[in-house]
């Protein structure tokens, strides 16, 4: 789908050598490289958010060590070039030895505006204010060419047809100065520092605020001056520090927008409070249709990888709409509901479509297996696509050559089918056919559960070869030459999803019977339609008549 894809991280923490912290990094960056089972729309990552403390004190050679045990392989992990790397800075990366050059104004809280722009209006102050965060400074500029990236940094760029801007705002310039050792409440942005900036991006499609706290740090004489306007004027905001994953839609009277948190990255790899585990998200719009999913991961020590976040919401993923991205603002209708709708208003009949109303299902089947079994299933998928006229998705006829995104098209191979038979050889499924089985057991569990997951033993394979779930389900044989009809029937009917009966001998899958399923599939969509509110009775009834009509002649 065209869309924006973004990946969205905050509170690495860097310090020294830690092994636990190696363990986290490693399993972190195992899924991002698998993030196409997650969902096939996550293969290109446009760019990456990190929303603060990179660093655990401000140290510039804690930041080295972040560039090379951090992210150095989530760029490469992720497919992305440095100058799509957007940091903004935390209360971890300023360098608190540095407090004792400041002013003493500067030293404990500010208590208003007036001495808020004090410091932010002037250049020479505001550098002066701005000086703990000279290695945090100092790394990112070099590291991702970000201009002055520890305060109101903007970065544009064209990603889909859409222009997209990134407001990289500070809000950690004044952490550190209460006694109590609690910034919550003397948290400041400081209106002027999102004043012009506002206006620099205010032309974009899709305006992106970053900042390390979340509002309720703020402030409140500073929130209530900063808070609305970002809400206004920013499509998404995304922030870090509270460790808390989750994503918050906001429609109100200071304005509408959606609120990211990242959860932090990493805090220790045995979480003490369940409430705060090591997250990160992946984030992508459908510039189409306007659906915006967040993908909400978690480090769970126990299963030592990242895995669905259920914890905070059902099925690891945040759907909903935002209507301001699309271009009529409505999701479109299919050809088949505007049709149906254009025909129901003039109180005509039509006829029943010939093709899956299903959106985007292309293939019957899409076929999973080793390599080293490739002849024998090339074998099998040339009966199923000349013997049953089945469309086939084999990677062999389906993949381009020397296409670079060949693990999104494997992704979208699966999506866009109705079933999938997993071919088991010699040896356990492993690498990329283990990936391909979680995909589509993930579809069935999900959000298809019509979608069929075939197993087929080859010759040489064993039952105890079924890993994951795959033993929950009856297999298909072809082991034994001598029945390779039978099998080859049952494996016909499984992809049909019609029972086998007492086997081929007592009865045949013909063209009739074919059509009779066919039909079949058409009245149990029309009644799905007709209680969707998308026909009226008299077309559903019409309708039921011309198949029955069809059913009697077969």
């Amino acid at each position: 789908m065209r869309g924006l894809t973004w990946l969205h991280l905050s509170d690495w923490h860097q310090k020294g050598k830690d092994f636990d912290r190696q363990v986290v990094r490693d399993a972190l960056i195992n899924d991002i490289e698998r993030r196409v089972v997650i969902s096939p729309d996550l293969a290109e990552i446009d760019f990456i958010v990190f929303s603060g403390d990179v660093a655990h004190s401000g140290k510039a050679e804690e930041y080295e060590a972040a560039a090379e045990q951090l992210f150095g392989p989530l760029l490469k992990a992720a497919g992305v070039i440095p100058q799509r790397l957007f940091i903004v800075p935390g209360n971890h990366d300023l360098d608190r030895t540095t407090f004792e050059l400041l002013p003493a104004a500067l030293l404990k809280p500010l208590g208003s505006d007036s001495e808020v722009q004090r410091w932010l209006i002037n250049d020479e102050e505001r550098s002066l204010l701005l000086r703990p965060f000279k290695a945090f400074a100092s790394f990112v500029s070099n590291y991702t060419g970000q201009e002055q990236p520890h305060y109101a940094s903007i970065r544009k760029w064209q990603i889909g047809g859409k222009n997209i801007a990134l407001l990289g705002l500070n809000s950690a310039w004044m952490c550190g100065r209460n006694s109590a050792n609690n910034d919550r409440g003397v948290v400041l942005l400081g209106e002027s520092q999102i004043h012009d900036p506002l206006k620099e991006i205010s032309n974009s499609d899709i305006k992106i605020a970053v900042l390390h706290h979340p509002f309720d740090w703020l402030a409140q004489f500073d929130c209530d001056h900063v808070e609305g306007r970002l809400m206004r004027q920013c499509d998404f905001i995304l922030c870090g520090h509270q460790h808390k994953p989750q994503a918050t839609v906001i429609k109100s009277t200071l304005g509408d927008c959606t609120v990211i948190p990242a959860g932090g990255s990493y805090n220790r790899r045995k979480v003490e409070d369940p409430f705060y585990v090591n997250a990160y998200n992946i984030v992508h719009l459908d510039f189409e249709s306007g659906k915006l999913v967040v993908f909400l991961r978690r480090w769970s020590d126990p299963r030592n990888e990242w895995i669905e976040d259920t914890d905070s919401h059902p099925g690891g993923n945040f759907e909903f709409h935002l209507l301001s991205v699309t271009s009529d603002h409505l999701p479109p209708l299919s050809d088949y509901q505007k049709r149906a709708s254009r025909e129901n208003a003039n109180q005509q009949t039509i006829e029943i479509p010939e093709t899956d109303i299903s959106v985007g299902i292309k293939y019957d089947v899409f076929i999973s297996y080793a390599h080293t079994s490739a002849e024998k299933v090339e074998k099998i998928a040339g009966r199923l696509n000349e013997e049953e006229g089945f469309e086939v998705w084999l990677d062999k006829w389906s993949l381009i050559p020397g296409n670079p995104s060949w693990q999104h098209e494997l992704a979208r191979g699966l999506d866009q089918s109705k079933s999938c038979v997993v071919c088991i050889g010699e040896e356990k499924p492993s690498g990329w056919q283990k990936e391909e089985i979680q995909r589509a057991l993930n579809i069935q569990a999900g959000e298809r559960m019509s979608f069929r997951v075939i197993p087929l033993l080859l010759p040489g394979s064993k039952p105890e070869h079924l890993v994951d779930f795959l033993n929950n389900r009856s297999w298909v044989d072809f082991r034994d030459d001598s029945k390779l009809d039978d099998g080859f029937y049952r494996l016909v009917c499984g992809i049909r999803g019609v029972p086998p009966g007492r086997g081929p001998s007592n009865r045949k899958i013909t063209k009739n019977n074919s059509e009779a399923y066919e039909i079949e599939k058409k009245l149990k969509m029309l009644s799905d339609y007709r209680e969707k509110g998308l026909i009226c009775e008299e077309i559903h009834l019409e309708y039921q008549r011309r198949a029955l009509d069809l059913y009697l002649f077969i």
